[in-house]
């Protein structure tokens, strides 16, 4: 746990200047045990390109690992939508994407609930296929 949370010390700014190389470092450490924090946080590395070329299947791989392994699935879960709906190296299918989200959103997942009703707006997905999620 204390690597997963070095990692995400280094990788967000907000606490002290941030070191993409170290980041990577301690949350790969943190990987190596299982940790779904560390494969989450990976995940967003990867799919954005923090300090490391974007990589959408690695992305993608460690969101699944995350899910797999529990605990911030949530947001692994939105993530892995995300890249559906936007197309981000797998073809876009707002079917998947609503499925992922919508996953999310029954473990509590506030943006995730967001971009359902985002979908619904953009004519993706019917008002009625997710109407537990939408005003």
């Amino acid at each position: 746990m204390a690597l997963c949370v070095l990692g995400a010390v280094y990788i967000n700014d907000n606490v002290i200047e941030r070191d993409s190389t170290k980041a990577l470092e301690y949350l790969e450490k943190a990987a190596e045990r299982n940790n779904p924090r560390a494969f989450n946080y990976l995940g967003r590395i990867y799919l954005d390109g923090l300090g490391v070329e974007q990589d959408y299947d690695k992305a993608m791989e460690y969101f699944r690992k995350a899910v797999e392994n529990g605990e911030s699935h949530g947001d692994a879960l939105n993530f892995i939508g995300l890249m559906y709906e936007n197309g981000d190296g797998v073809e876009t299918d707002y079917q998947k994407a609503f499925e992922y989200y919508e996953k999310a959103a029954k473990l509590g997942h506030k943006t995730a609930k967001k971009n359902i009703q985002k979908l619904v707006d953009n004519g993706h997905i019917s008002r009625e296929e997710a109407a537990e999620w939408v005003d």
